[in-house]
């Protein structure tokens, strides 16, 4: 009541002085409009009996009109008010004006001479009534606040919307899910969300840079937009990371499934279109998780974690794949909790072993070996790496691994080292993984444990991958050329699967390229893996780098390798990789055959 009554009795005063005389309502109104100028308010002054407005100069000024630019009439003001605020503001003039409220109050927007709209708080009362009891004079205030209110909308923007891409965010996706909830429930529709994953769009960051990386995303969210219904919502859910909200698709859920995954094969392919940026090509795949909604108990956490589930059931059979969520996902998701805690525990327990795969050269000499990790869990057996290293990178016990296979290989070969290594085996090869390689202190963990076991550096290779080489160029020259200096060789694993390290290939301290055996396998098809080995092979050749082919099983393949000038092979017509034991027992009697 504080406020009304004071608004109350500063109108009545202005009502008062301006009754009194002609001359003492113009002092007055000079001393009004000096007050309200520095206020920023404009009066307007509305005789309900003659219906005629006095519009103050700051109103009119305000408005971008001179003093004689502006008549008496009430249509002034409710002619330039927004149309789509025309009905609100006449709505609360009328109660008030029928004492339904003490002040009449309204927020709206209002026209400037230029034709542009600024925003204004418009308060005012009654101040006088007819013998009769009828409003006979409304004074009122306006205030401009259009900078006021665009910050309040533009931290209202900020807070449901992304900065990037200026689609919905997290927050804003879940508000709107949970309402469609709401009414596909009331409705009996059934309705979808889209997780959408772009696949190895780091690669795009770590090689173009961030910036490209941030105009990638736009471009991005305006392809989703062009895909979107009205009522569809498209957010940027973080990273790399979108979703689509597909709203009451049909009655029955599997016409409802359908629809969503062909919305899905659609917005892939249209993802898919070649992006050129700075003249760089840019094609993209997409891996997605589909849940359909709403079942019982539904709600939008939960719903978007069946998306996610479904997303990462797609990264798990290779990536570029769409799938729909279903119960038997949640059973796998168990399984990888469960494989994940085992892990945690398995270094401990003594439960994995590092094996040896032996690497041969053209004269069927062993010149090498790769340290590959194996895994026996006591109850489930042989755990395939290709189950367990994907966890281990996720969970970042990658980092702990890597640096216990190290220490065993290196240990190992301590044990050969003492024994006599055959002068023809040079090269003991150990994998490093992106998260371990990157830790600040990679350089002195690995050259502790070189140390510690008393190794020979120069017998050691450290496989990276194309990722590691092209993240922060820098410093990983920095870091290689740190344990180059020592002896170290380093090698690229799956030469030519990566997005492109062929621009730094001559600026890095490397000396090997493995041909991924994915290309080796498809030899025999004789279609462009052909041309991609030898393409691998002479560019080494020029750059003067041993080449070493991986995922060798047959005789035709062996041929076209050694036709072509690969030297080194390792793969299953050699030999599978080998328990220590085994390794060692091969090694030293193969190096006295030879003798």
């Amino acid at each position: 009541m504080g406020e009304v009554a004071a608004l109350q009795e500063s109108l009545k005063l202005i009502a008062g002085k301006l009754r009194d005389s002609f001359n003492e309502m113009e002092a007055s109104e000079q001393r009004w409009q000096f007050a309200l100028s520095g206020a920023g308010a404009g009066v307007w002054d509305w005789s309900l009996l003659d219906n005629e407005v006095y519009y103050a100069p700051q109103w009119k000024a305000m408005l971008g009109y001179g003093e004689d630019e502006i008549n008496q009439h009430i249509e002034e003001w409710e002619g330039r008010i927004h149309p789509a605020d025309a009905d609100k503001a006449q709505s609360s003039l009328r109660r008030h004006l029928q004492k339904e409220t003490e002040i009449f109050e309204c927020v709206h927007r209002i026209r400037h001479k230029k034709g542009h709209y600024l925003w204004v708080l418009t308060r005012g009362m009654v101040v006088e009534h007819s013998e009769q009891g009828l409003p006979a004079r409304l004074i009122c205030t306006q205030t401009n606040i259009s900078e006021t209110r665009s910050a309040k909308e533009l931290l209202r923007f900020r807070s449901s919307h992304d900065d990037v891409t200026r689609l919905a965010n997290r927050k804003k996706l879940i508000e709107n899910l949970q309402a469609d909830i709401q009414r596909g429930q009331q409705r009996g529709y059934y309705s979808a969300l889209i997780y959408i994953d772009i696949d190895h769009f780091k690669q795009v960051n770590d090689t173009l840079g961030h910036a490209v990386g941030d105009l990638l995303l736009r471009l991005i969210a305006h392809r989703l937009r062009e895909h979107r219904g009205p009522a569809d919502t498209v957010a940027r859910l973080g990273g790399d990371e979108f979703a689509l909200l597909l709203p009451e698709l049909a009655q029955d859920p599997e016409q409802a499934q359908q629809i969503a995954f062909d919305i899905c094969k659609s917005v892939t392919k249209h993802i898919h279109k070649e992006f050129v940026i700075k003249g760089n090509p840019i094609q993209l795949n997409l891996t997605s998780g589909i849940a359909l909604y709403p079942f019982k108990d539904s709600n939008s956490p939960e719903v978007l974690r069946q998306a996610e589930i479904a997303l990462y059931r797609g990264k798990e059979l290779g990536r570029a794949k769409i799938c729909v969520f279903d119960e038997s996902m949640l059973d796998k998701l168990k399984e990888r909790h469960q494989l994940q805690t085992k892990m945690r525990n398995a270094l401990s327990n003594a439960e994995m072993v590092a094996y040896y795969q032996p690497r041969y050269n053209d004269k069927l000499e062993m010149v090498g070996a790769e340290t590959l990790i194996r895994w026996f869990e006591p109850n489930s057996g042989w755990i395939s790496p290709s189950r367990f290293i994907p966890l281990a990178e996720e969970s970042g016990s990658i980092v702990a691994i890597g640096e216990w296979v190290m220490r065993e290989a290196c240990k190992q070969l301590r044990i050969w080292q003492d024994r006599g290594l055959p002068a023809s085996f040079t090269t003991l090869s150990i994998n490093v993984s992106p998260k371990q390689f990157h830790r600040d202190s990679f350089v002195k963990d690995t050259i502790e444990i070189f140390n510690e076991t008393g190794i020979d550096p120069q017998l050691i290779e450290l496989e990276i991958t194309e990722g590691v080489l092209v993240d922060n160029v820098d410093a990983t020259v920095e870091k290689l050329k740190q344990l180059r200096d020592i002896g170290v060789r380093f090698s690229v694993d799956d030469f030519g699967t990566g997005y492109s390290s062929l621009a730094y290939l001559n600026k890095l301290p490397i000396h090997c390229l493995k041909i991924d055996r994915s290309f080796v396998m498809e030899l025999q098809s004789g279609g462009s893996e052909c041309a991609i080995i030898t393409t691998i092979i002479s560019m080494a050749d020029n750059l003067e780098l041993e080449v070493i082919a991986e995922g060798v099983e047959t005789e035709y393949q062996l041929e076209f390798l050694k036709y072509r000038g690969c030297r080194v092979y390792q793969g299953f017509l050699f030999s599978e990789a080998l328990e220590p034991e085994i390794f060692e027992q091969r090694l030293f009697s193969e190096a006295q055959e030879l003798a």
